[in-house]
């Protein structure tokens, strides 16, 4: 390495290096030559044994140009003999040597056509379930830091991930140091944008440099020579300070079962409390005869009928009659009885007509008041929640009819999707505790989706709809389930203690009914696309429940109609995003034919038949597939299917509908006959046919602009 000749920029370089053994013993331990471009090694070599005075060289190594991205200018070459200080040397100062080279500029590389400017973004990340970016333990594939010891082998855990727009195909170096010294690197597999982190681990790190007891620093960096092009390169490096000590240490705990939940205890007496009957105006409702509307206008003059709805919120029933007070502007106009008592968890309802003939009803508003259990029969849980009232509006004649209300114009939607792009490739969290708050235009442009499918507004449906950060998220939880709680007897804590701690660590989003309407929860401390995309699955449940409410009543009893709900949601999932694309003409589901993809693609369907029988949501994704395949009602949409590899805008809201519209019985029967008579011969059949199908839709030569949305890959690739 003592001359080197100008090189040129985009053309082979040949690198040629020697070494010799000057000491006074053979050379027979391990060892370890780096070679360095710019401060970076590029490539390590493990040394060879040498006699007292041999030698060694490589001659015309080529793939420096495999490892790093020369610039035209000078660039240093390095080369450091026993690089991670192994071996005992005489002589420790002459074991570097350096030369400057010149790279000359090549040819001139043409301007692209269509400049990148979707990036990707490699970055240190924590793996979910360990407890920080980097982790070393004694202990293999540890997930939290444990005492280190010199006598003992030390490992490490990391992990990388792609937070950007566009995905990577060749494999990523990750490179691990220990006080600034190279300990080894490992080449990961292409990332994925928006993937889940990449493990990655080392071990045996005493073998390769010596560690004293005392502090030293671990480093962890993404792309150490700059191969990717990156829209932020300042969050590849990751450090950490340990501390090794000497001797045995401290044994890991044994792996136990943890302790059982400690959960409410039931109650042991009924709880009779107002009572909220879905779809309806809630324990009070008033109205005159023939209104079909929700809080209709009440009129001097006319007949009323007043409704109650009285709830027993506790796993206990009596049988003990009771009865129900009626207060006009606290004035006592009837009492209700219920002579057979209420069985547990039950809603009971009673409709009045006579008014209108015990008091004078004027104009203005007016309350009402119920009392439960007035004459106090029924011991109860609870005395305290008994008393429900509500003020009405009584108008001297009937207000004019308003004209027909047009929620969107094709203009209106299109400036509501407009920007859409820009806002589905933000990283920026939809809902921040002390940040910005994205959730109305999140809402815009989901209630746009909703209506270019439905011809229905949000707006004007009888929903609840909440975007939350993450604390007011569970503490919406925690309330629900209290509430469950509270009516839930001995036998049925421990499952509604499961769906609790699942929801609380998984869920994103959750639909359910609240005070007689639907009501879906986001949490929104998450980012833009994953918050839409959510929450389009989550209105697809709201839809069949206000279609269809008997589904989901249903399905509260029977885990395959569970499913089949999940498989409903999935699809209208889909339709929102491809309605959305054949209206803005944004290709949003788009992604490149590329191996990870087809890896990710495979590892996700055989993740969906490994668990279809412990979750619902897997299941559901399997029999949206198997639906379409064998239910003869749908053999079209099976050879749009065969013959486009997915189904268009217009059939994914067809099977929706479809299956939204089934009794449950009838969606009951269908499941069980589509899934549970399905053999294993037909369940591979599936898998190999949903993988080829998904593959099939990759496409080739896609330009990183139009790399799909990363959190849209399931719909865009894996849902028919």
């Amino acid at each position: 390495m003592d001359s080197s000749t100008p090189q040129r920029v985009g053309e082979e370089t040949f690198v040629s290096w020697g070494l010799r053994n000057a000491g006074d013993a053979p050379l027979e331990e391990r060892y370890f030559v780096d070679l360095y471009f710019d401060d970076v090694v590029v490539n390590r070599w493990t040394g060879i044994t040498l006699a007292r005075g041999g030698s060694a060289a490589l001659v015309d190594w080529t793939n420096l140009s495999a490892n790093v991205i020369p610039t035209p200018g000078v660039h240093v070459l390095k080369l450091v003999l026993d690089s991670t200080n192994l071996i005992d040397e005489s002589d420790e100062t002459d074991n570097t040597y350096e030369m400057e080279v010149v790279w000359e500029a090549g040819e001139p590389v043409p301007a692209p056509e269509r400049p990148v400017t979707r990036l990707p973004d490699l970055a240190v990340a924590q793996l979910r379930g360990v407890s920080d970016v980097i982790v070393a333990s004694p202990y293999a594939e540890d997930v939290e830091d444990w005492p280190l010891s010199v006598d003992l082998p030390t490992y490490v855990v990391s992990a990388i991930e792609n937070r950007g727009l566009s995905s990577i195909d060749h494999p990523v170096r990750v490179d691990l140091y220990l006080d600034d010294i190279l300990v080894a690197w490992r080449q990961g597999d292409g990332a994925i944008a928006g993937g889940f982190p990449s493990r990655v681990t080392w071990s045996g790190l005493q073998g390769i440099v010596p560690i004293a007891a005392g502090e030293h620093t671990l480093k962890v960096v993404v792309d150490p020579t700059n191969l990717v092009q990156e829209s932020d390169e300042t969050n590849n490096v990751f450090e950490k300070v340990f501390t090794w000590d000497t001797g045995a240490v401290p044994e890991k705990p044994s792996t136990t079962a943890g302790s059982a939940p400690v959960l409410p205890q039931p109650l042991g007496l009924a709880n009779l409390q107002p009572g909220w009957i879905f779809d309806s105006n809630g324990p009070i409702s008033l109205f005159h005869e023939g209104d079909t509307e929700h809080n209709p206008p009440l009129i001097v003059g006319q007949e009323v009928l007043l409704q109650v709805a009285i709830k027993n919120h506790s796993s206990v029933g009596t049988r003990i009659p009771f009865s129900v007070d009626v207060f006009f502007d606290d004035k006592l106009v009837n009492t209700f009885v219920f002579r057979g008592g209420i069985p547990q968890k039950a809603i009971l309802s009673s409709l009045w007509d006579g008014l209108a003939s015990q008091v004078d009803i004027t104009p203005g508003e007016h309350t009402v008041k119920i009392v439960i259990d007035s004459r106090e029969s029924v011991r109860e849980a609870d005395e305290e929640d008994n008393v429900f009232e509500r003020t009405f509006t009584w108008l001297e004649e009937p207000p004019p009819i308003p004209d027909p209300v047009e929620r969107y114009s094709t203009e209106q939607i299109a400036a509501v999707l407009s920007g859409l792009r820009d806002l589905v490739d933000s990283s920026e969290i939809a809902v921040s505790p002390d940040g910005a708050d994205y959730s109305e235009r999140i809402f815009d442009v989901v209630d746009a989706g909703y209506f270019l499918m439905t011809g229905d507004s949000l707006r004007d449906e009888r929903v609840d709809i909440h975007i939350l950060n993450h604390e007011e998220y569970l503490r919406w939880i925690d309330e629900a389930y209290e509430n469950q709680f509270a009516s839930a007897s001995a036998r049925e804590m421990p499952g509604i203690h499961v769906r609790y701690e699942r929801l609380r660590e998984y869920a994103v989003g959750i639909t359910s009914r609240e005070r007689g309407r639907v009501a879906v929860i986001i949490d929104g401390e998450r980012p833009i696309p994953t918050v839409i995309d959510t929450l389009a699955h989550e209105i697809g449940h709201l839809r069949q429940d206000l279609i269809n409410p008997d589904q989901h009543s249903a399905a509260l009893y029977d885990p395959l109609l569970l499913a089949l709900l999940e498989a409903q949601a999935q699809q209208f999932q889909r339709a929102f995003w491809l309605n959305i694309e054949e209206f803005t003409g944004e290709k949003l589901l788009e992604y490149p034919e590329a191996e990870v993809f087809r890896e990710w693609i495979a590892q996700r369907a055989f993740t969906w038949f490994r668990t279809a029988q412990q979750d619902e949501h897997a299941l559901g994704h399997l029999l949206q597939w198997m639906l379409v395949i064998t239910d003869p009602a749908l053999a079209y949409l099976e050879e749009e299917l065969r013959e486009n590899g997915s189904l268009s805008a217009q059939g994914s809201m067809d099977l929706y509908n479809y299956l939204v519209g089934l009794s449950p019985s009838e969606a009951s029967a269908l499941a069980r006959q589509t899934y549970a008579r399905a053999s294993s011969d037909d369940l591979a059949d599936l898998y190999n046919r949903l993988v080829t199908a998904a593959s099939e839709r990759l496409t080739p030569d896609l330009h990183p602009n139009d790399e799909g949305i990363a959190a849209l890959r399931q719909v865009g690739l894996l849902t028919p």
